[in-house]
């Protein structure tokens, strides 16, 4: 595996800084970070966290998750892109495990991490939370795909 970048989609909600603080804390960088804005023509300028990865900005027009990711991806020059939602926050071990589930066969053309969604413990999860913690259970989630 000779190198991977990031891909986020974006429609400019807060937890994107907070996946990009954990980006920029894993011990192994990306080549290149693709935040790909996906918000309606006129949006101010995403406010985006520093990162020690370079960063590219392609704005998609409003026209959803699949073609922003679909742009993302195709301004990459890496083997592998890693397509993370902008609302996951990565444990530390994070880009270590990619690497070593990026050290496959060739003729491998996906792998895809685990997710975790935390329900609350001081309350009934509401049902968007129920929703959205069925991921977990998912097959090819883009949330953690590569």
């Amino acid at each position: 595996m000779s190198g991977w970048s990031v891909v986020v989609p974006t429609v400019g909600r807060p937890s994107l800084a907070r996946l990009l603080r954990s980006v920029d804390a894993q011990q192994v960088q990306p080549e290149l970070v693709v935040v790909v804005d996906d918000r309606r023509p006129g949006a101010p300028p995403l406010r985006l966290a520093a990162v020690r990865a370079p960063v590219r900005v392609v704005r998609t027009g409003g026209r959803g998750p699949a073609a922003a990711r679909n742009a993302g991806w195709r301004t990459t020059r890496t083997p592998w892109v890693a397509f993370l939602d902008d609302d996951v926050e990565l444990p530390a071990s994070w880009s270590a495990d990619l690497v070593r589930d990026l050290a496959v066969d060739v003729r491998v053309g996906a792998v895809q991490g685990r997710i975790r969604v935390p329900l609350p413990t001081d309350r009934r999860p509401t049902d968007w939370e129920r929703s959205t913690a069925g991921l977990e259970s998912a097959l090819w989630a883009t949330a953690d795909m590569a």
